[in-house]
């Protein structure tokens, strides 16, 4: 499958077994490694793309940890994820690390916004409008009876998949990954009925959070935040720091250099064409800010990333 496709840009660089995959055009892409005895270590690095961080995801994503675990910076925040855990990330997250255990067990999906993409991204932005109070990514745990059912579920449809001809693939595809939607959308309620209602700075955060995702490329000041709250810059300024100890300035900032570092280490972007997506007027003016807040250029950065390139590929702890 082509580097620059969506859905090529993180999971066929964990799972390698690519004739095992279910891959649905340039928008679709699942797979695991239950089968056998293969551990991550068997699927990871042979002649596999090497994987930059911080990457920004061209997808979305849905998570499936069966067995061991792994840690994943994304958004600023970091995710534990263990057994029977499911981990939902929104295209346009920024992975800034990531961390698996080498037994770790997992079902993997991969879907781009477009296409039949739509058929689950239209479930997920409505479970985001039953839980205003809720920030994706987020992490939801199955109970030994659901976590079972669902892994039959899974693989009976390989099965079928495998049997299924022609344009009868897809569909059946399609209708698996509706009926996930609905599956994880219901788990997304219930977990929004079931936690405790966020304080007011904790909401005003967790909104500036989400909005910083979708807006730091292009706003970055204060007050476009706080109306978007539809509270003063000042209270706002309040809140954000007595939720995270931070000022949204540092936060604002913070992921405006993590958007251009994802930029120059997963896309073949020039300096110019970075300070353009990221509205700055001028390449010059993007990079005295860049090396104001890291102390390097972007071509700097850039050029350092190859030499430690190893370091920065998704770390296997081998399980003891």
């Amino acid at each position: 499958m082509p580097s620059d496709r969506p859905i090529g840009s993180l999971f066929p660089r964990l799972f390698q077994k690519m004739a095992d995959s279910i891959i649905v055009g340039e928008s679709i892409f699942i797979d695991d490694n239950l089968s056998g005895n293969h551990t991550l270590l068997d699927y990871v690095y042979a002649g596999a793309q090497k994987l930059s961080f911080p990457n920004i995801l061209r997808f979305t994503t849905t998570i499936i940890c069966l067995e061991g675990s792994m840690t994943a910076t994304i958004n600023g925040r970091i995710f534990q994820v263990g057994k029977d855990d499911l981990l939902l990330v929104k295209n346009g997250s920024i992975v800034e690390s990531l961390t698996c255990s080498a037994d770790l067990k997992t079902i993997a999906m991969a879907f781009a916004d477009v296409d039949e993409g739509e058929l689950m991204g239209r479930q997920i932005m409505d479970a985001r409008s039953f839980l205003l109070h809720r920030s994706i990514p987020v992490r939801l745990h199955l109970e030994t009876q659901l976590r079972e059912s669902y892994v039959r579920l899974y693989q009976e449809v390989k099965a079928l998949y495998e049997m299924a001809q022609g344009s009868y693939k897809q569909a059946l595809i399609s209708h698996f990954l509706c009926m996930s939607s609905d599956l994880f959308l219901s788990m997304l309620v219930a977990a929004g009925k079931d936690e405790e209602r966020h304080s007011r700075e904790q909401e005003i955060y967790l909104k500036f959070m989400d909005d910083l995702q979708v807006y730091a490329s292009r706003e970055r000041n204060v007050s476009f935040y706080a109306d978007r709250c539809c509270v003063s810059p000042k209270h706002f300024s309040k809140m954000v720091r007595l939720a995270s100890g931070i000022v949204p300035m540092r936060l604002i900032k913070d992921r405006v250099i993590i958007e251009a570092k994802a930029l120059l280490a997963s896309t073949q972007m020039s300096v110019r064409e970075i300070a353009d997506a990221l509205h700055f007027q001028t390449d010059s003016f993007f990079c005295r800010y860049f090396r104001q807040e890291t102390g390097m250029t972007p071509t700097e950065f850039r050029e350092g990333i190859s030499p430690n390139l190893q370091r920065q590929q998704p770390e296997i702890r081998r399980a003891r």
